[in-house]
């Protein structure tokens, strides 16, 4: 049996208990020798060591109620990325040079430039939580050198075809009405599966766009725009007006029993497309719609702020990719006439 010091007591079932006041409370230690119950109280007063993995749900934690619903599936994917590789290790130990490799490694992988910008921002605020925490004396995701991703790819507009295939279908409602209405505005799928009759002014041939749809899991949300510049007036062209229906101020335009979820909206969607042999992507009658404004000789700040774009820039890299489209289509036309 083990040597029983004045620190010590024996209990009757042969177990030895340490008994210790921490923290104002009383807490006891059991083991089978002295050794054991040692054992156990320094692994007690030991500060236990964070792992990457609890400092990130510690920031998870906090930065997920802050969130809209489509940036909490982005930052999670990042999160996820982040963990699965780097969670079991300190964070006091992880290295600029590790996280630029493995960076690169997504790089390598044909991830996009989004992807991979965006993972290294949610590396570096669980990092900057490690900091806040005393886990780090500095972050080693602070000015990184750039890694660069797979270029992002422009979205092509719906074909010519696929527009005259729409404007036939304009008057099924709700899928062909939703598709005409974004194509004639410029409006996003969100935007237009969340607008109200009261935001339609047919006298001034106008809808004033303030809230969006977004999902959270299956279900519908009514969320803001991201910016300032989402809230905005588009026009409504007669074509356009005349197919939409009238309904009560509170009323969905497109879905008056109600927001539908993700999986039938996207089933009606693709059935939609499939009967009509629509190729075209609703994102892709946003683009269409640029196209429209740029072949009407629209002004770029115009169509930025039809658009609903946060900065000139955006509205502009479309502009010039429409610009370079058509000077390809002017090449070979030449082309095709010196023969």
């Amino acid at each position: 049996m083990a040597r029983k010091k004045s620190k010590y007591t024996i209990r009757s079932d042969g177990r030895i208990v340490r008994t210790e006041i921490i923290d104002g409370k009383r807490k006891y230690f059991y083991g089978h020798s002295d050794e054991e119950v040692d054992r156990k109280y320094e692994e007690y007063i030991r500060p236990k060591v964070k792992t990457l993995e609890d400092v990130a749900d510690a920031w998870w934690e906090k930065k997920e109620p802050e969130l809209s619903v489509n940036t909490v599936r982005g930052y999670s994917c990042a999160k996820n990325r982040v963990v699965s590789d780097f969670g079991q290790r300190e964070c006091k130990d992880i290295t600029p040079r590790e996280i630029v490799a493995w960076l690169q490694k997504f790089a390598a992988q044909g991830y996009s430039q989004k992807v991979i910008s965006n993972t290294r921002c949610v590396f570096k605020l669980i990092l900057d939580e490690a900091f806040i925490q005393g886990e780090i004396d500095s972050n080693p995701a602070v000015s990184l050198p750039y890694v660069k991703g797979k270029p992002r790819v422009m979205r092509q507009p719906a074909s010519e075809e696929d527009r005259k295939k729409i404007e036939k279908c304009r008057k099924i409602f709700p899928m062909g009405a939703m598709f005409y209405f974004m194509l004639m505005t410029g409006c996003r799928k969100g935007e237009a599966v969340a607008l109200q009759h009261k935001n339609i002014d047919r006298k001034k041939k106008t809808a004033l766009i303030t809230q969006s749809c977004a999902w959270d899991g299956p279900k519908p949300v009514i969320k803001e725009p991201k910016t300032e510049a989402g809230i905005r007036t588009v026009l409504l062209p007669d074509k356009l007006l005349k197919i939409l229906p009238d309904g009560k101020p509170e009323e969905y335009v497109f879905f008056p029993a109600g927001l539908p979820n993700r999986v039938p909206l996207d089933k009606m969607i693709a059935s939609f497309r499939e009967e009509n042999g629509i190729q075209a992507t609703p994102h892709q009658l946003r683009h269409s719609y640029a196209s429209i404004l740029h072949s009407a000789r629209i002004d770029v700040k115009d169509a930025q702020v039809l658009l609903g774009h946060s900065t000139i820039a955006m509205t502009q890299d479309i502009y010039t990719h429409l610009e370079n489209d058509h000077l390809e289509d002017v090449r070979r036309q030449l082309n095709d006439y010196l023969g």
